[in-house]
């Protein structure tokens, strides 16, 4: 069995602040570390249901986090930013299920560090709001791999479950608001994670991949205007409004790629968006 990891910073065990997940602030060391502890639980949980490779995408920032010399030596790890797939390289048929760790949930709610790509203050694939996690998910689903475990807060899980009933999720803290957690132990989010990780690549065989039925529709607000002015440059980009845009993508891949490129020229207009 061959698994396949996604992991992001917001989500994991511990983390509440930006502090706490940037490069070069008090908190970070330490929760890089522990971003290596909650994807070796999820490595250990696939392994246990029989895995034999594991392939880690660092989704988060530069996507430098991870400690090769700490991450379980079975995996391999992607590292670096300039990614075409971005928080999904590497993924392709051969992969039996995908797994996100340290996921966090959509813009605009109280989640712990709520976002949906940084950038934007509202993002909507085909008229619903969305997530990272299900904007992932479209282009696992494009190769017909099932996205089978997520880690994160209880809104995260719950927002990954409306989409994808079946997911195991491991709720590793409780968001009081999006700067503030109730968060659990480290050795029980362990726990969670790897029999959630377990679960989840048991059933991989029997969970259908997250298919759009149509092409993709992005619908998406800036946080400023001239972030959207700078966007409608690309010929693909419709400017609906002062702040808001929209591309069209023949299916979940061409769609990531259209969004992605018409996100990242508008916020090349405002560099430090989040």
């Amino acid at each position: 069995m061959k698994v396949y990891i996604s992991a992001d910073m917001e989500g994991i065990t511990g983390v509440v602040s930006n502090e706490d997940v940037t490069p070069g602030k008090m908190n970070y060391e330490r929760f890089r570390n522990q971003m290596c502890h909650d994807v070796n639980a999820a490595i250990e949980g696939a392994l246990e249901a029989g895995a034999t490779e594991v392939v880690v995408n660092d989704s988060h920032g530069q996507m430098t986090n991870l400690l090769l010399e700490q991450l379980h030596p079975v995996a391999s790890l992607i590292s670096g930013v300039t990614k075409p797939l971005y928080m999904m390289e590497g993924i392709d048929k051969s992969f039996d299920c995908a797994m996100f760790v340290g996921y966090h949930s959509m813009v605009g709610g109280k989640g712990v560090l709520s976002h949906t790509m940084s950038g934007a203050s509202s993002v909507q694939l085909n008229g619903r709001a969305t997530s990272e996690a299900e904007i992932n998910a479209t282009i696992a689903g494009h190769f017909g791999v099932p996205v089978t475990m997520v880690s994160g807060d209880q809104y995260t899980v719950s927002e990954v479950r409306e989409v994808m009933a079946d997911v195991e999720g491991a709720i590793v803290k409780y968001a009081i608001d999006r700067l503030a957690a109730r968060c659990l132990s480290p050795q029980e989010t362990r726990k969670l994670i790897k029999a959630a990780a377990k679960a989840g690549a048991i059933k991989a065989r029997s969970t259908k991949p997250y298919r759009l039925g149509s092409g993709a529709e992005y619908t998406f607000q800036f946080l400023q205007p001239s972030m959207a002015a700078r966007a409608a440059i690309l010929p693909f980009v419709e400017q609906l409004d002062v702040r808001t845009v929209r591309v069209r993508g023949v299916d979940a891949i061409d769609g990531w790629r259209r969004f992605w490129s018409a996100l990242l020229l508008g916020r090349s207009a405002q560099p430090d968006a989040y």
